[in-house]
């Protein structure tokens, strides 16, 4: 029976080890592939010409990545204004303001919406918010535009990132000690000044991190799509 118990963990131990090195050696396969395909790339120009030439022109022999670093860029700082503000304060709502039932109905579907696929903001963002900025916003700045643009992008990569944000924002803030709230409560402090100077001061630091990595997921797998 120890023998066979000692067979069974060596076989687990082997095959994790295995579909270990596999799933690296998939990552360590693109790495080369990418690098094979792009060495002719560097017999037209350098990495500081790719990274600060404007025009793409593959046919022309032009490969300016600078566009493409400009708009994500923006996008991604435009989703982070929208987002930023919107998700601490939902999030501060739903775990010292909310109800036990609010707060049980809605974290669920805050999960729900996280699971929604890239491609389906992708299409809210066609059919929406790109007629929304061409007919009813450009016009206010005397501006005329297709709808397509950095704000559209942006827009849809602000609400891509809700669910995630709010549901990560949720736990971060649950994290907080009850004993830390009770005292800033004891000395006299509002509820609202203990969000502010304890609850939102104590867990600054991962929250920070949440806001800047979250973004940069979603929009990598928009861009996927």
């Amino acid at each position: 029976m120890l023998n066979t118990r000692l067979v069974k963990d060596t076989l687990v131990k082997r095959s994790t080890l295995l579909l270990l090195l596999i799933s690296l050696s998939v990552v360590l396969i693109i790495a080369v592939g990418l690098t094979v395909k792009s060495i002719p790339l560097f017999e037209y120009s350098n990495v500081f010409q790719l990274l600060t030439d404007k025009v793409w022109a593959p046919m022309k022999g032009s490969f300016g990545f600078l566009p493409f670093i400009a708009g994500t860029l923006a996008v991604t700082l435009i989703s982070l204004a929208i987002a930023i503000p919107l998700c601490i304060l939902t999030a501060v709502y739903l775990t010292e303001y909310a109800s036990d039932a609010l707060k049980n109905m809605m974290l669920p579907l805050v999960n729900v919406l996280a699971a929604i696929p890239p491609v389906l903001y992708g299409v809210w963002g066609v059919l929406f918010i790109i007629p929304l900025i061409q007919l009813y916003i450009a016009p206010i700045f005397g501006v005329v535009t297709s709808g397509y643009s950095v704000l559209a992008g942006g827009v849809v990569l602000a609400v891509m990132i809700f669910p995630i944000m709010i549901s990560i924002m949720v736990e971060v803030l649950q994290t907080i000690p009850y004993e830390l709230k009770a005292a800033s409560l004891s000395l006299g402090a509002t509820k609202w000044d203990t969000i502010k100077h304890v609850i939102l001061k104590k867990q600054s630091p991962g929250l920070l991190r949440q806001l800047s990595y979250q973004p940069l997921v979603r929009l990598e797998k928009r861009l996927r799509y």
